[in-house]
């Protein structure tokens, strides 16, 4: 018992990661999965088959209806400058992001930005830059988690590029001033950014994301199992009361991340917590 205390690697240790460092070691997985397979195809960014078969690229997923595209793109990067850009700021932004939102909101929120705005790409894409949309990896998402940080911690100090000091709010607008000289100059991944900066902020000015975390929140939620006969039918549609743990969670969670931080679901057990206290 006295060396488990002292921190030893397990599986267990491995399960308390961020969520933010399981999607790191994924990346780096799948990188190396598709580099060191023997392909012989083609692909507009990458030769590997799983950049092959994987990236989004308009003509496949939507004209030969490989939808499969909108997913699986926004997991593999066969760019390795692209890949260390990505990991480096999803390193640095998603645990405290992740703390904010919570982990379900916070993995919905990051596959939907570079899902969505893959089909964003494929109408924007052509029409500034004359080509295909192509999207791939997480530089999307990365972006998503700037704007986030932006919208949800504006005023919280960051080091730009390790030496510059600003507030995330000042970071995100930068970001975004850059993204578009970028983009008007021809680079793709920077329109790809910028479509994942405008399905970020609808996906945080919208009710679209606490509405989709309650639904999966509920879907993983343990059922009764038929078997049990309920004597009282009442108690099934009774709120469980909340546990003074669960209520200190909640109160950290305000003090530490502001009241928007909070699901629909934990801002309905505070509200249950609050009346529990005035009954008693």
């Amino acid at each position: 018992q006295e060396e488990d205390r002292g921190g030893s690697f397990s599986f267990q240790s491995i399960a308390r990661w961020p969520l933010s460092y399981k999607l790191i070691g994924l990346y780096v997985l799948l990188f190396f999965v598709d580099h060191l397979i023997p392909f012989g195809g083609n692909s507009n960014v990458g030769i590997g088959p799983l950049s092959y078969w994987g990236i989004h690229e308009t003509p496949l997923t939507f004209g030969q209806w490989q939808l499969w595209r909108l997913f699986t793109q926004v997991l593999i990067d066969p760019s390795p400058r692209t890949m260390l850009c990505s990991m480096v700021g999803l390193f640095f932004f998603g645990p405290s992001i992740e703390a904010k939102m919570g982990r379900t909101k916070f993995l919905l929120y990051y596959l939907l930005s570079g899902i969505l705005s893959a089909p964003l790409a494929s109408i924007v894409t052509p029409a500034l830059l004359g080509v295909p949309g192509v999207t791939w990896g997480a530089f999307g998402p990365l972006m998503a988690l700037v704007i986030a940080a932006g919208l949800l911690m504006p005023t919280q100090a960051v080091m730009f590029m390790f030496v510059i000091p600003m507030t995330m709010r000042n970071l995100m607008f930068l970001s975004i001033l850059v993204d578009a000289a970028f983009a008007v100059s021809g680079a793709l991944i920077a329109v790809n950014a910028l479509c994942a900066a405008v399905v970020a902020f609808l996906l945080l000015r919208t009710n679209l994301l606490s509405t989709m975390t309650d639904r999966v929140e509920r879907w993983n939620a343990p059922s009764i199992p038929s078997s049990i006969r309920l004597p009282n039918v009442a108690a099934v549609f009774t709120p469980k009361p909340v546990s003074e743990d669960e209520l200190d969670r909640l109160l950290e969670k305000v003090h530490q991340h502001g009241i928007g931080s909070l699901t629909n679901s934990e801002k309905a057990a505070l509200k249950r917590a609050s009346k529990q206290r005035r009954q008693q």
